[in-house]
């Protein structure tokens, strides 16, 4: 099992869309950034409610990995 921290600034990709769609927007760009072949990918709870919250745009993220799942935390 590997984990990493990893950082992330998604203020450019969002910046140009509503407010009221950012967070769907930075949930969907996270598992684009994250996905490959065969993978699968799961947001954590505190991750998600974290998102849905404050709207931040630069995030630090745990990053898990085993096998063929990846979960992604805060």
């Amino acid at each position: 099992m590997e984990e990493k921290i990893v950082t992330i600034n998604l203020k450019k990709k969002v910046l140009k869309d509503p407010k009221w769609k950012r967070k769907k927007i930075i949930i969907n760009e996270i598992k684009k950034l994250f996905s490959k072949k065969g993978e699968e990918i799961k947001i954590d709870n505190k991750l998600n409610e974290y998102i849905w919250r404050t709207g931040n745009t630069k995030l630090r993220i745990l990053v898990k990995k085993e096998d063929k799942k990846i979960t992604l935390s805060c």
